[in-house]
């Protein structure tokens, strides 16, 4: 498989991923807020019970979602040290190293691997 086509394709997997992780930190906070609501307004138990459990499983869903981040981040760790790497004298795969280096994707590539370690520095190990 070429450099390009293992960029993207681990790429693709950490973008998507990504997306969705911070879409459940969103949820889990609203979430968290409409329980906190509900038990200043003394609402129903049964509601609040309700509630409870949705944040619970939302917050499910969000370490689900950063644990599959997790996983899919040391693959595109490793395209991008292949990208980065100096080791080759082949003119062609030097050619295609060059050419991606100046890819969109790559740049993304690399912030994206920068956020989630400081996801990570927050969230802290995940048994994965």
């Amino acid at each position: 498989m070429s450099l390009k086509k293992e960029l993207l394709k681990a790429f693709g997997a950490v973008k998507r991923t990504l997306k969705e992780y911070k879409s459940y930190v969103i949820e889990a906070e609203q979430e968290k807020q409409k329980l906190q609501k509900m038990e200043e307004e003394k609402q129903e138990e049964s509601d609040i019970k309700r509630q409870k459990y949705s944040v619970e499983e939302t917050e499910g869903a969000k370490i689900q979602s950063y644990k599959t981040l997790i996983k899919f981040i040391e693959p595109l760790k490793e395209v991008i040290s292949k990208i980065e790497a100096n080791v080759s004298n082949d003119e062609e795969f030097l050619k295609e190293q060059e050419e991606i280096k100046d890819m969109k994707e790559f740049i993304e590539a690399k912030e994206h691997i920068k956020e989630t370690e400081e996801i990570m520095e927050v969230e802290g190990p995940t048994n994965a």
